[in-house]
């Protein structure tokens, strides 16, 4: 997006959605303290009113309820799910998170810091790497897949073999084999890797559901371990 003369500009819908969405993420990494993840609805609606949004309109939009927010790059082969949930874990929790997510898949190269952990998740044909930042009231989680198995499953062996086929083919006079032979095995290849990255990217739309819901569960885990409850306070 070319970012024009500011501040008597007018943005469309989506250049809007993508400059607050750059700004959220540029004031997150800066390590803004004063920083929390996701909007309230009451600050949407007040957000979209400005924009002379009716909050009718809104409620439309929003009747489906919070769902996972998709983003695809890569010609839709690359996916990042993400959700911001109310309440925020602690470091213990943070970790309990990502024992739990060892029963969903092969976990590997977990970092954390502070409230923020980082780790490769995958299961069968998915692959990608979870993040989940708890800080201010509110817990970021985020899953982006990529399509490392269907290449290497797919593609990787065809595109290795098409030179040596060329030069061999090529070798005898024979062109059209040389043109049709690499052709076809590249396209097969694609076929197979491309079938495996869309299956790929429902499989990884549910493991991270799954995440989500143990996301939830310690949250929930979380409050009840800082609630305190009257009837255990001792008597004065």
């Amino acid at each position: 997006m070319t970012m024009r003369s500011m501040p008597d500009n007018v943005f469309s819908e989506r250049e809007a959605g993508e400059i607050l969405q750059r700004a959220a993420q540029l004031q997150e990494e800066s390590g803004d303290l004063t920083y929390s993840a996701g909007v309230t609805w009451d600050e949407l609606t007040r957000i979209a009113g400005e924009a002379g949004i009716s909050e009718s309109f809104l409620l439309k939009a929003a009747e489906s309820g919070q769902a996972p927010v998709s983003k695809l790059s890569l010609f839709n082969l690359v996916e990042e799910n993400e959700i911001v949930l109310q309440g925020e874990l602690d470091e213990r929790h943070l970790g309990e998170v990502i024992d739990s997510a060892r029963d969903l898949g092969n976990v590997q190269q977990v970092q954390a810091l502070g409230t923020t952990v980082v780790a490769r998740i995958s299961r069968g044909s998915v692959f990608g790497t979870l993040r989940v930042s708890s800080r201010r009231g509110r817990t970021r989680v985020s899953y982006r897949q990529t399509p490392f198995v269907a290449y290497f499953a797919g593609l990787h062996a065809p595109l290795i073999l098409c030179l040596p086929l060329v030069g061999i083919f090529a070798s005898q006079g024979l062109v059209l084999p040389a043109v049709m032979a690499p052709l076809l095995l590249v396209s097969g290849g694609f076929a197979i890797f491309y079938s495996l990255a869309q299956s790929g990217k429902r499989k990884a739309r549910a493991l991270f559901r799954e995440v989500v819901e143990n996301v939830r569960q310690a949250l929930n885990d979380d409050k009840t371990a800082h609630s305190i409850d009257p009837n255990d306070q001792a008597s004065p």
